[in-house]
């Protein structure tokens, strides 16, 4: 049996549509906060030795990376007389490309690049 890490409950309830719904661990959504860092720290230390010493980790880590960083490509949709889809070549968001027709995707042009915020 393990000993988990403590989490804190607050005696927490709001009425939401005539319910009353408890939320004990409301403050963990403030993932900010010194309580939560502590929490996680220490389910952290908790969970870490157990999930190092799973084996086939490496591999199993490798395939999830590159399962999430293969390219993909959305289903196409028509606005008018152009196809419009999104693209994603392992960036971090998918990309919205216009072409004139479905054969024309993968070579399709990004209509609009988002600026870089100045600061």
């Amino acid at each position: 049996m393990h000993d988990y890490p403590a989490a804190r409950r607050d005696d927490l309830t709001e009425t939401l549509h005539g319910e009353d719904v408890a939320d004990p661990y409301r403050w963990l959504e403030d993932a900010d906060s010194a309580g939560t860092a502590a929490f996680v720290a220490a389910q952290n230390a908790h969970s870490r030795p157990l999930l190092n010493a799973l084996s086939g980790r490496e591999e199993f880590l490798e395939d999830v990376t590159a399962l999430l960083t293969a390219p993909t490509r959305g289903c196409p949709f028509e606005r008018g007389d152009r196809v419009f889809a999104w693209h994603n070549d392992g960036q971090n968001q998918n990309v919205l490309v216009v072409a004139d027709s479905v054969d024309g995707l993968e070579d399709a042009r990004v209509p609009a690049r988002p600026e870089p915020a100045l600061g």
